[in-house]
């Protein structure tokens, strides 16, 4: 029997349907329509571990970030480009993103050890940067406008 066919019949292909739809972001529906179906054993305990201590931290944590979660690749990718600004929109969003970035980090340096192994590891590798949020909260206010004081913060940044 095929994978898909196999998936079908088991309704794997539902269950990637109704988690893609929970999805607060396309990206994120993106690497569930990624993700493969898999009879390894090993596989399916590791995604089983990392479902069962998200479900426990979104229980009961209430110091883990559930809002700012942004797809920040369609204002960044552009930016690569030399030449090319960011919007006020999309600073704010910058600003949410590496906010709730900050936040997921600071979550899992602060739990205690052993806690959620899993996430904590999957978390790990992920750099904040402090002075860019920092120039983007001297840029704009809490409701996401530009400051009266921002021009000191942009001659700032086009001076580094």
């Amino acid at each position: 029997m095929t994978d898909a066919r196999l998936e079908a019949k088991l309704g794997f292909d539902k269950i990637r349907t109704l988690i893609s739809d929970r999805c607060m972001t396309d990206y994120a529906a993106q690497k569930v329509a990624g993700e493969e179906f898999s009879t390894d054993r090993s596989i399916i305990r590791m995604r089983l571990l990392l479902t069962d201590e998200m479900r426990l931290i979104l229980m009961f944590e209430e110091n883990f970030p559930t809002t700012g979660y942004i797809d920040a690749i369609p204002f960044l990718e552009p930016l690569q480009k030399e030449g090319t600004s960011i919007d006020v929109l999309n600073l704010a969003k910058l600003k949410t993103v590496t906010d709730t970035t900050r936040r997921i980090t600071h979550f899992f340096s602060t739990v205690k050890d052993g806690v959620y192994p899993n996430l904590a590891r999957l978390a790990a590798p992920i750099c904040t940067f402090p002075e860019v949020q920092r120039r983007i909260e001297s840029i704009l206010d809490r409701y996401g406008d530009i400051k009266d004081s921002a021009s000191e913060a942009l001659f700032e940044i086009r001076r580094d």
